[in-house]
């Protein structure tokens, strides 16, 4: 299923501008998203882990003290860039890839899959469970942490500030409740948990989590 697309500039363009002062200034996405990250994984066992959209390694670090090995993506080199520096473990590799097309993994390679503040980026939600279901072992989970579909319909959406101090939106899809449970349903995967997540400001759900079970 392709969900409608809101106009802004291509991700990689707008994430390659972000990138330099992305940690750097007040974001309550960010911040809850790796809340939500952490809090849903502290529990979860898992030694190869695969994550989609690592960005500036705002979880990576984590992620490689948690578990055993991290396999990071991100489209955007200049993300990268900032990542290799913040998250430089043994235990982590780095990639530029971009994951709307088949992935470059062996099937049944990791053990997790993380996927955080992405998929409003991509139009094929059906693809991206498709490779995840692939990829993962039996007994393997998939993490998704996603701006809530409440929150795009209210018209949010990933941007960035400019040098010239300029709201520069980035490309993004809007995908419903349903289309992320049931498109997961269709590769066989078990939702396993569901939880929204509020900042100390919000009046309505920020971030929408997911975790999936590959039988």
């Amino acid at each position: 299923m392709t969900s409608k697309q809101r106009p802004g500039v291509d991700v990689k363009t707008g994430y390659d501008a972000w990138a330099r002062n992305y940690d750097d200034m007040d974001n309550a996405t960010r911040d809850l998203d790796a809340t939500a990250l952490r809090q849903t994984l502290a529990s979860v066992s898992a030694n190869d882990v695969l994550e989609l959209g690592c960005g500036t390694g705002k979880n990576t670090a984590w992620l490689a003290n948690q578990f055993g090995h991290v396999t990071a993506v991100d489209f955007s080199a200049s993300m990268l860039n900032v990542a290799r520096q913040k998250a430089s473990a043994k235990n982590i590799s780095f990639y530029q890839y971009d994951i709307s097309k088949p992935w470059p993994a062996d099937s049944t390679k990791f053990d997790l899959v993380t996927c955080n503040l992405v998929l409003e980026h991509i139009a094929d939600l059906h693809f991206i469970y498709k490779e995840a279901e692939r990829v993962l072992r039996p007994g393997g989970q998939l993490f998704l942490c996603e701006l809530h579909p409440y929150r795009q319909l209210k018209g949010g959406q990933a941007q960035y500030v400019s040098r010239t101090g300029d709201s520069i939106p980035i490309a993004t899809y809007v995908h419903s409740f349903a289309e992320f449970i049931n498109e997961a349903l269709a590769v066989d995967l078990v939702v396993s948990g569901v939880k929204e997540w509020h900042a100390p400001s919000d009046d309505m759900p920020r971030l929408l989590s997911l975790l999936f079970v590959k039988r």
